[in-house]
């Protein structure tokens, strides 16, 4: 059986308080950034040890290197939807399981 603890240190690391700390830190990103279109052609840093991850179906474009404007707003997007699934959590689910589950009669 599941047991849940109520310790604050167990609970730090949780779902909930980590998605509460990432919109957090992208509306701190937000407030640093004042022009984000002036992140466009900025290349990012690669580090030696990444490594490029190839896809099978999908032939590698040398040229194709994201810039930081595209993170920006990936981590935006992100965002949102996290600030929209913490608000509505009841709501989604909801939705999603009467639209998935209609029955027909035979």
């Amino acid at each position: 059986m599941m047991q849940i603890s109520s310790d604050p240190a167990s609970n730090k690391n949780s779902l909930l308080n980590v998605m509460h700390r990432f919109i957090a830190a992208t509306n701190n990103m937000d407030e640093t950034i004042m022009v984000p279109s002036l992140l466009r052609d900025v290349p990012l840093e690669v580090q030696e040890s990444q490594q490029v991850v190839v896809v099978e179906n999908e032939p590698p474009y040398p040229n194709k290197q994201k810039d930081m404007y595209e993170h920006y707003l990936l981590l935006k997007s992100i965002k949102n939807d996290m600030e929209w699934v913490t608000r509505h959590p009841l709501s989604s689910l909801a939705s999603q399981n009467s639209t998935n589950h209609t029955f027909k009669p035979i």
